[in-house]
């Protein structure tokens, strides 16, 4: 019983023993097959190497070349912020020429308004052209008065005369008559005063004539004023063409930028587009590359634990239980593998296909870069572009600005032109009040004139009564000599010649009263213009009476003024020898 127990128990041992065996030959095929798994996975390994080797190659060449394509990039980020910032300074500039094109039309209207104004200065001088007309009309009536004057002057002499010639022909043959004579003498004396008066009139006006000779010679003056006027406005003319001109071809410029500037912004945003899109490819390459190594680390670490469970596999070998164990997990292992293997494949095609896909896009990177290098060349040409259209818009901006300093000369130089108008219509109105009062003065000679043609007509009845007086003693004269007897008309004639010597001598001594009159001092200090000190010092010159001053002439005049340090025309002014004759007959009742 015990034995069968025994035998069963070797039997059940061997069946076990030959199940063993059979494990154990299983293990060994797993074995060879583990063997020939880990002799695979090297290969595949060392293949996955060498591929991870040329994609980490083909990694850092792209990441070399993505490094060239981000410096690019920078640059072409930089060119493009170059390109902006000179668009914006462009923009700027722009800006700024639309402000000086603003300013320019103030400025144009501003010469419209200066323009305004001149038409205002043409009405101006034609009003002054009307008054030069008036002026030239009362110079006409004026020379017209003045040969009146001069032909009334040459009467009145030419009646002087005659009367000088009939009154000393009076004196020769009337020696009785020196009463009425000395009325007559009176007249003629009075008739000179006022002819040297009418002279000193005529003077003035001659020096207001000499004035509105002056006045004509601003006339001509004003007229050259007009002429350059003229031709100021002519130049203003030239120039609104030129600025017009100017405007137009600006505009055009202007155009030109702003199309150019358009396109520019086109190609820049397309450029963008570009390069969003070709970031974003890059972002997906590197997202990939990321997730491949990824699963390679995976692999890696799976890798290792199958080299540890192979390991341990070796070490339990040597026991059943452990061999039972590692059979379980070998089968686990097994079917792991073949799921790795499934893994590996599909991840091998995806890893190619993802490299394929990494070439590809390089690829359509390499010729998007490669299209993009005109572009680049393209921006640059334009930023040259740029850099001369600047250059050719500040040396226009220098134009402008001369052309603005120069038209504000031109202003300056109007404005001048106006006050200088302004200045001559006030010149004009105060030549126009000096010929009213030249009018005012005319008026008073022609009083004057009718005043001396009333006196030169009341000359004639003393001329008729002279020759009446001169009848009557030819008359007396001749009744005399009919009835004197021969024997007494010599000591008539003796007589009468000692009558006439006797009164000849009564004459002089009714004369006499005059010389001592002549001695008496008369106080000098009424006449105006001499005060105490210059009294004292014609005291001193011998001169005491009013009668000597009254009958200074013009050499008289000058002596007197050198030896008292005085000025000539300050005794004509003062009007010294007027004022002498008119003391004298207040004091003496005698006119000089």
């Amino acid at each position: 019983m015990v034995l069968r127990d025994h035998i069963a128990q070797l039997n059940e041992g061997l069946a076990d023993r030959d199940q063993l065996r059979a494990e154990v030959a299983k293990l060994a095929k797993v074995r060879d097959r583990v063997h020939q798994l880990e002799v695979e996975l090297s290969d595949r390994e060392a293949a996955h190497r060498g591929t991870l080797q040329q994609f980490e190659q083909s990694l850092t060449e792209r990441d070399t070349r993505i490094s060239e394509f981000n410096a690019s990039a920078v640059a072409q980020l930089d060119e493009v912020r170059v390109a902006q910032q000179a668009y914006q300074d462009s923009e700027h500039a722009q800006e700024l020429l639309k402000e000086d094109i603003r300013v320019l039309h103030n400025r144009i209207a501003q010469l419209n308004e200066d323009l305004a104004d001149r038409d205002r200065l043409r009405t101006q001088l034609k009003k002054l052209e009307s008054v030069q007309s008036r002026v030239h009309q009362l110079e006409v009536e004026l020379s017209d008065r003045e040969a009146v004057h001069r032909g009334t002057n040459k009467q009145l002499e030419q009646s002087l005369a005659e009367r000088d010639r009939r009154i000393s022909k009076f004196d020769a043959n009337a020696a009785a008559q020196t009463d009425k004579l000395h009325e007559a003498q009176q007249a003629c004396r009075t008739a000179e005063q006022s002819q040297e008066v009418l002279k000193e009139e005529i003077r003035v006006l001659r020096e207001q004539i000499a004035q509105l000779n002056e006045g004509l010679a601003d006339r001509d003056q004003l007229r050259a004023q007009v002429k350059k006027l003229e031709s100021a406005r002519d130049r203003v003319h030239q120039l609104e063409v030129e600025l017009s001109d100017r405007e137009a071809v600006h505009r055009g410029t202007i155009q030109q930028l702003e199309q150019s500037i358009a396109e520019r912004d086109r190609r820049v945003s397309e450029f963008d587009s570009l390069a969003a899109a070709q970031a974003a490819e890059v972002q997906d390459t590197l997202e990939a590359c990321r997730t491949a190594e990824q699963a390679r680390e995976v692999q890696k670490e799976e890798i290792r634990v199958l080299r540890e469970q192979i390991a341990q596999l070796n070490k339990d070998l040597a026991g059943r239980d452990r061999l039972r164990a590692q059979v379980e997990k070998l089968e686990s292992i097994q079917a792991r593998v073949h799921q790795l293997e499934v893994e590996l494949s599909d991840r091998e095609a995806a890893h190619r296909s993802t490299i394929k896909q990494i070439e590809k896009s390089l690829a359509e990177r390499d010729r998007r870069i490669d299209e993009l290098m005109p572009t680049t060349n393209l921006l640059r040409e334009k930023g040259t572009e740029l850099k001369e259209l600047e250059k050719k818009y500040a040396r226009t901006v220098q134009e402008y600005k001369s052309e603005v300093v120069q038209l504000q000369e031109q202003c300056a130089a109007q404005e001048q032109l106006r006050e200088q108008l302004q200045l001559n219509a006030q010149q004009l109105q105060g030549r126009d009040e000096q010929m009213a009062n030249l009018n005012r003065q005319l008026q008073d000679l022609q009083a004057e004139r009718q005043h001396l043609a009333q006196t030169v007509q009341s000359i004639p009845g003393k001329d008729e009564q002279i020759d009446r007086l001169q009848q009557r003693l030819k008359e007396l004269r001749g009744t005399l000599r009919e009835k004197a007897v021969p024997a007494k008309t010599a000591p008539t004639k003796e007589g009468s010649r000692q009558a006439r010597q006797n009164g000849a001598e009564p004459s002089t001594s009714a004369g006499q009263p005059k010389v001592t009159k002549n001695k008496q001092e008369d106080d000098l200090k009424k006449i105006h213009g001499i005060g105490p000190a210059l009294a004292q010092t014609l005291h001193k010159l011998g001169t005491h009476t009013f009668i000597q001053i009254a009958r200074w002439k013009q050499e008289d005049i000058e002596k007197i003024a050198k030896k008292l340090e005085t000025d000539p025309e300050r005794i004509k002014r003062e009007k010294w020898i007027a004022d002498a004759k008119k003391q004298h007959y207040q004091k003496y009742g005698e006119r000089l």
